[in-house]
Parts: structure tokens; sequence; C-alpha cells
């Protein structure tokens, strides 16, 4: 079955990704390992349960506040991070040159570098799934 996508122009041509507005990025670990993370439920009371970052988690956050930092037209509203994935809202506030799905390859090239270097400081016998 072929899907026609032409009925999709939700943003003009040649401005996609590249227009003022909110966007929604979600960034997983390709092997959903709990890199990220680690899921606490003080008491097993889920309304207190929390995710204590792992060294690589802090330094994803961090990167993640510096897009702000390198490109002033785009803004962190929030995020929030999983064990294996990020949610981050973006507010991009005029338009831009370039898109922000390049600012977020971007973004995720430097946090797999990151990741690689992380992954290689641990003990594989220490992750828990």
């Amino acid at each position: 079955m072929t899907q026609n996508y032409e009925h999709w122009h939700w943003q003009e041509r040649g401005t996609a990704w590249k227009g003022v507005g909110i966007y929604h990025v979600t960034l997983t670990v390709p092997s959903r390992e709990p890199l990220l993370g680690k899921l606490v439920i003080p008491e097993n009371d889920p309304k207190r349960a929390s995710v204590t970052r792992t060294v690589l988690g802090k330094n994803v956050i961090h990167t993640l506040a510096q897009i702000s930092i390198l490109h002033p037209q785009i803004r962190l509203l929030q995020y929030y991070l999983m064990p294996d994935h990020v949610h981050a809202i973006l507010h991009v506030t005029c338009p831009m040159e370039t898109s922000i799905r390049k600012v977020i390859r971007g973004f995720w090239q430097g946090v797999k570098k990151c990741g690689r270097e992380y992954v290689l400081s641990i003990d594989p016998n220490l992750i828990q799934v």
C-alpha cells in the first residue's frame, strides 16, 4: 500500500521544520537500555516516582540546555528524562536558516559521542532492565 503524502502540507514547501512554532522531540537510546537514568519509586508510591540521572543522563540534559545558547532563536520550554529516552518541547521564536531537524541531529550526534564514552566506562553487569 502506497501512501500519498501530498495532502499533508501543514507547512509551505521549503519551510518544513524551519518555521516559528513549538516542536516536541523524543530521542531514544537505540538499544532501549536504561542508560540515562533509573526509575525510583519510593515506598512503592507511584506519585513519588522520579528518575535518578546517570552521568550520561546529566550530560544529555546539560547538552540539551546548550541548544538555546548555540541557537538563540530556540527556547527549551520543557524536558523530561526517562531511563531510555528524553522528551523536549522546543519553541522556535523566529525563522531559522537551518531546520530544527538539523539542530537536533547535531545535538544527538554530540550525545551519542558521550554515550559511547559512557558505555565503555561502565560494567555491563550494572545495567538493570
